[in-house]
C-alpha cells in the first residue's frame, strides 16, 4: 500500500493489463489516458508540446477535457494534473491488438496507465513499474536487504534504524527517549513498512507474539504462483517458529532484543 495515499501498488505485465480491460462488458467506452503530470505546479508548455509532436490531441487537465492543439494557459503557482488521451475504445471482440497498441503507446509517455471508463466516470490505475498510480510515489525494488534496519537500504533515514530518538536537542545526553515518529520505532524505512501481506506489514508481524504469528502463517491465503515463489521460506520460517512454540517462548515478540531476554528464555532459545 502507498504510504501517501493507501493506494495499492502492484506491478502488472502489458497483458494483465489488457486482460483486465476485456473483461468489460461489450460496448463500454473506454480511454487509454498517460499522466505525464501529478499534482505539480507549473505551466507545461514544453511537456504539452512535445505530446503534440507525438500526435496527442486531446489531455484530460485538472478533470477537464482540453484540445492541446490549441495554445494551453495554466496558472504557474496551482497544483496541475495532465493525463495526455492515447486512443479512446469501444469494447468489442477482437480488440485485443488495438488495445495492446495503446498501452504500449502509454507507456511511452510514463509508467502509469489510466483507464477512464467513460460511461461510469471512473478511472482504472496500472502500472508496469512500482510507482503509486494514484500519486506517483515510486519505490525501490524489493529485495531482502530491504526490511533489514541494519542495511542502509531498510533502515529508517530518522533514526538510522534504531527505533527511538530523542525528544528535545537536550535529551541527547540522556536516557529521555521515545518511538521514531517516522517508523514508529519498527526501524524500517517508509517505503519498507508500506508492504502488506493479509493486511501486516513486517513491523507489525515482528510485534506479535510467536504464538500468533504461527496462526497467522497457518491461515495465510496466497496465489498458486506466491505459494510457489514462498514454499521454501514459509517452511523454515514455520518450522523456526514451531521450535519456538515448543519449548515454551510462544509469549515472545519477534522484535524482543535478545539483551532483555531472561537466562532462561535464552538458555531455550539456544
Amino acid at each position: 500500500m502507498c504510504y501517501k495515499c493507501g493506494s495499492p501498488i502492484a506491478t502488472q505485465r502489458v497483458q494483465q493489463i489488457i486482460d483486465s480491460i476485456t473483461m468489460f462488458a461489450p460496448r463500454t467506452r473506454i480511454q487509454v489516458l498517460s499522466p505525464i503530470v501529478m499534482g505539480r505546479k507549473g505551466l507545461y508548455r514544453k511537456e504539452l508540446y512535445e505530446a503534440r509532436k507525438k500526435g496527442i490531441i486531446r489531455a484530460r487537465i485538472d478533470g477537464e477535457m482540453v484540445d492541446i492543439t490549441k495554445d494551453v494557459a495554466l496558472s504557474r503557482y496551482k497544483r496541475h494534473n495532465i493525463d495526455i488521451v492515447i486512443d479512446r475504445l469501444i469494447i468489442k471482440p477482437g480488440i485485443e491488438k488495438h488495445i495492446s497498441r495503446a498501452i504500449t503507446h502509454a507507456m511511452g509517455f510514463s509508467d502509469v496507465v489510466i483507464i477512464n471508463v467513460i460511461d461510469e466516470g471512473k478511472d482504472l490505475f496500472f502500472s508496469t513499474k512500482l510507482a503509486c498510480p494514484n500519486c506517483g510515489v515510486n519505490y525501490p525494488e524489493i529485495s531482502p536487504r530491504f526490511f533489514s534496519f541494519n542495511s542502509p537500504f531498510g533502515a529508517c533515514p530518522k533514526c538510522n534504524g534504531l527505533g527511538f530518538h530523542h525528544a528535545h536537542e537536550d535529551d541527547r545526553h540522556t536516557r529521555n527517549m521515545g518511538n521514531c515518529p517516522a517508523c514508529d520505532g519498527f526501524r524500517l524505512r517508509k517505503e519498507a513498512l508500506a508492504v502488506r501481506i493479509s493486511g501486516l506489514n513486517i513491523g507489525e508481524l515482528s510485534s506479535m507474539p510467536i504464538s500468533d504469528v504461527s496462526a497467522f502463517l497457518e491461515h495465510l491465503t496466497l496465489t498458486r504462483t506466491e505459494q510457489t515463489i514462498a514454499a521454501k521460506v514459509l517452511k523454515e520460517t514455520k518450522e523456526r517458529l514451531y521450535f519456538l512454540n515448543n519449548v515454551g517462548l510462544g509469549y515472545l515478540t519477534l522484535n524482543r532484543p535478545a539483551v532483555t531476554l531472561s537466562s532462561g528464555e535464552a538458555q531455550r532459545i539456544r
